[in-house]
Formats: C-alpha cells, structure tokens, sequence
C-alpha cells in the first residue's frame, strides 16, 4: 500500500543527510522513500543538482581515486545478476517472490502506461515472471514519473519514425535538459559519431 498522500514526513531526519539530500527531499515532500542512490535517481530530476551536496561527491571521488593508488587490481568472479534465480525459478515452479523485476506495466501500476516498462515484485514459477499489482502511485510522486514516460514515448516514436526532429523534441521535453543553446549541435555530433547506429535519424 502506497501511503496516503496527506502523512507527515517533514522532519523525520533529526540531522542532515548530505549525500542522500534527494532521497531526503522526496521522502519528506512525497512520502515515498526512493530504494537507490542520489546520483541515480537524481539524474531524473531538474532541481536535483540544486541539493545535491557536491563537496561530498567530490571528496569521495578523490578518496575512491586515493584508496585505487595503494590497493592491487584483483578481478574476482561471483554471481551477480538476478536472472539466474529467476531462471532457476521458472524451471524448478518454485513459486517464489523476486523483490525487484522489469515487465511491461499492463496495469501492475494503475496510473502509468501500460506500455511502459516497471519495476515491481513478482511471482516466479514454470509459466514465467508475473508482476504484482502495486494499485496507483500518489498523484504527485506519479508526476514525477509521467514526466520521463513523456520523454521514452517520443524517444520510442523518433526511432519508429526514423525522426531527427522527433528525437530533438525528446531532447527538449526531457526536465534535465536546462539550455536550449547547443542542443540541436550536440544531437548532430552525437549522430555524426555514432553513424552506423544513428544514421537513419533524418
């Protein structure tokens, strides 16, 4: 159940957060707690770099670059990637619930596109991975969502259409994209170097 779009969580960090400011701000102002990384979900999000606490991520990039220059490069092999549980699963019929999948909507939440891929628990047995219906999002977190549904449909529909412009409208729907200046030179280099795959964009 997603909580009510009325709970209180103004104030329910009793010190600052520095380095999950984003996740900060969207638990207190729209009472859902994002399970990942600032620089992650933040990349979604127009006001995100205005509270992101840049001197931290500067600093664990010099600390991260610090602690590489002592320490011997060990490659190391252990599994990793979750489909191999899932495979597991649909060929033993264990009926057991993956945490996290990436499915078509088809309805698991209610106010998205049914187009659109989620992420949702599912059940996993001998006929495949079935999302679980998670109901409606809150209308404002929704908002936030419906803001890159609108940027994959056109992205979608510029290679559909083999569409240059289609694909620079993507550009200028995107909320990140903060400059109008440069971005039509920066769509054409970003095709001119990668020719043999974007070159049907006219």
């Amino acid at each position: 159940k997603w909580p009510d779009e009325t709970d209180d969580f103004a104030g329910i960090a009793t010190e600052a957060w520095p380095e999950r400011r984003v996740f900060q701000v969207i638990l207190e102002k729209f009472g859902l707690m994002p399970i990942t990384s600032d620089s992650h979900f933040g990349e979604y999000i127009q006001w995100a770099y205005d509270i992101t606490d840049h001197r931290g991520i500067l600093d664990f990039y010099r600390f991260y670059k610090e602690y590489l220059a002592h320490v011997e490069p060990k490659i190391e092999l252990q599994l990793s990637e979750r489909v191999v549980p899932i495979i597991e699963g649909i060929l033993t019929d264990s009926c057991y619930v993956e945490e996290a999948v990436n499915i078509p909507n088809r309805g698991l939440i209610a106010n998205l596109p049914d187009w659109i891929v989620v992420e949702v628990p599912a059940t996993v047995d001998k006929n495949g991975v079935h999302g679980i219906p998670m109901g409606s999002l809150p209308h404002g977190f929704a908002g936030l969502l419906m803001n890159q549904v609108a940027v994959h449909d056109l992205t979608a529909e510029a290679v559909l259409q083999k569409s240059k412009a289609l694909a620079l409208q993507a550009l200028l729907v995107d909320p990140v994209v903060g400059q109008y200046h440069g971005i039509e030179e920066m769509l054409d280099t970003m095709i001119a170097y990668q020719e043999k795959w974007l070159g049907y964009l006219k």
